[in-house]
């Protein structure tokens, strides 16, 4: 079981320290570096073709995503049926919602 807890004021500094560190390191490499140290890292970026899109990660996130969602409205067809604790149903509809908001704010 894990429980969530304030971050104390030290945790809060080394926490903008850290930020406040990246900040200046990328003012310094922005300074200090020529530019043409990282043309040789270029990206080949180039359009997908339709197989190659159906075969994406992303893809198949959203696939199993919706697998999910699936199993879940299913379970609340059990329950609609009287086969589930009340108690449990309540919590299968509560992460069945959130699940499709955290979803829905990604896409």
């Amino acid at each position: 079981m894990m429980r969530c807890v304030p971050l104390t004021p030290e945790q809060h500094g080394f926490c903008v320290a850290i930020g406040a560190f990246s900040l200046i390191w990328h003012v310094i490499v922005k300074l200090c570096l020529p530019s043409r140290i990282f043309q040789r890292f270029q990206i080949n970026e180039k359009q997908m073709s339709d197989d190659e899109s159906t075969k994406s990660l992303s893809v198949s996130l959203r696939k199993s995503f919706r697998e999910s969602l699936k199993k879940s409205l299913k379970e609340s067809q059990k329950v609609a049926g009287g086969e589930i604790d009340p108690a449990k149903a309540e919590l299968l509809r509560k992460m069945t919602i959130a699940r499709a908001n955290s979803f829905n704010k990604h896409d």
